[in-house]
């Protein structure tokens, strides 16, 4: 059985849910493709009138944490104008997260109600469309040359660290899916998945792979309630773990991945010589937070990094680090209005984690946003808030559940 559609869900679902795997899959694929807007908003406002078309509840009931959210964000987008070095960055970054708040605003309407489980499905069957367009896009040759060779994909269609993160999370997903549903095809599925994580040589996607699996092994290990099944299953786990990185060091797959950690670690450590590549991101940071201790208040306006980037280095780009980029044009202010929302997400999850198993997953991807926000700028990204809905989805429904019981 396809895992994306479920049984028990009327085919309006099914079209709705196979629609929404499009519109993740989309954040990707037209991410460097300025017409893909205009299929991303068709996608929503279809997925939205096929909800209205046979949904019983209002289609607006209130303004949750997650409008919220992404509203405070977008409103000091625009405020930091006033004292940005350009304004014009500002109000773009601005626009760009309110226009994002309008159609995710849609979109959570239409799966406020819906179990974590089948939003993860939607993203896990996006990586899974997305590793098999990356095969067609570069074709398998190319892709097993790059792997053996040892060599990293270039960007195409997308940033292939994006590309290669996205297959990341669907092997996560499929991996903690496959404990509550034994689908064989999820599995499967993954092959193409970690064939595109180890010919894109990303480090990012690598580290979330392997930090995503050992945490739910963790988690797996420690749910059982007897000790002595306990400690036979983390052995279990361990000597799996074991076995599955022996492979992987011996097929060599990730031999080009793995080098490239090798070559990082000076950049973190001081000791060493670097590649270039981490040094250039190590530099980006420090001119960040350079200037957040020149302007540790407000920062220099939200979407001027690119201008910081420029007077250091003559290059026009972000800082690629979330925290150094909200530090240093946005300060203190812009750093808690970006990240108060994870305390109160991760506090909430954790309270629930020994009752709800989906609590498990919304924490490992909560940590796992904030690992990577070290080497990647994330505040406005199309993917991000696809995220966030669903944590504050998961949020509202754990809530709604406690405050059910205390009426009781």
């Amino acid at each position: 059985m396809i895992s994306l559609f479920q049984r028990k869900l009327p085919i309006l679902e099914h079209i709705k849910d196979f629609l929404a795997t499009l519109l993740y899959l989309s954040f990707v694929v037209f991410s460097n493709d300025a017409m893909g807007v205009y299929f991303m908003v068709a996608l929503v406002l279809l997925i939205f009138a096929l909800n209205a078309a046979h949904s019983k509840q209002p289609i607006f009931t209130r303004i949750g944490l997650f409008h919220r959210y992404m509203l405070w964000i977008s409103l000091y987008c625009f405020v930091s104008a006033l004292w940005a070095w350009n304004p014009d960055y500002a109000v773009e970054k601005g626009l760009t997260i309110f226009e994002l708040l309008i159609a995710f605003s849609l979109l959570y309407e239409c799966y406020k109600n819906s179990g974590v489980d089948r939003l993860l499905t939607i993203i896990m069957w996006g990586g899974f469309f997305l590793s098999i367009y990356t095969f067609f896009f570069y074709g398998i040759d190319n892709l097993q040359d790059t792997i053996e060779e040892g060599e990293r994909l270039e960007n195409g269609f997308a940033n292939i660290n994006t590309v290669a993160m996205t297959c990341s999370s669907s092997i996560i997903i499929a991996y903690y899916l496959f404990k509550k549903r034994l689908n064989v095809l999820d599995i499967l599925l993954c092959l193409p998945c970690l064939l595109v994580v180890a010919s894109s040589g990303s480090r990012k996607a690598f580290v979330m792979l392997v930090a995503g699996v050992i945490a739910l092994s963790v988690f797996y290990s420690n749910s059982k309630k007897k000790n002595s099944n306990k400690l036979l299953t983390i052995i279990g786990y361990v000597f799996m773990i074991i076995a599955v990185s022996f492979f992987i060091a011996k097929s060599g797959i990730f031999a080009g991945t793995i080098e490239r950690m090798d070559e990082m670690m000076p950049s973190l450590t001081g000791k060493g010589e670097a590649d270039s590549s981490s040094m250039i991101r190590a530099y980006y940071r420090y001119i960040g937070f350079e200037q957040f201790l020149k302007t540790p208040i407000l920062g220099i306006g939200i979407g001027n990094g690119v201008l910081l980037a420029l007077q250091h280095t003559g290059r026009f780009c972000y800082l690629h680090c979330n925290y150094a980029e909200i530090a240093a044009c946005g300060g203190v202010v812009g750093l808690y209005i970006v990240y108060w929302i994870y305390f109160k997400l991760i506090k909430t999850e954790l309270r629930y984690i020994k009752t709800d198993p989906s609590a498990v997953m919304m924490l490992i991807f909560l940590f796992m946003n904030l690992i990577m926000d070290y080497g990647s700028v994330s505040y406005y990204g199309k993917e991000t808030y696809f995220m966030f809905m669903i944590f504050c989805i998961h949020y509202d429904s754990l809530k709604s559940r406690n405050v059910a019981i205390k009426s009781n």
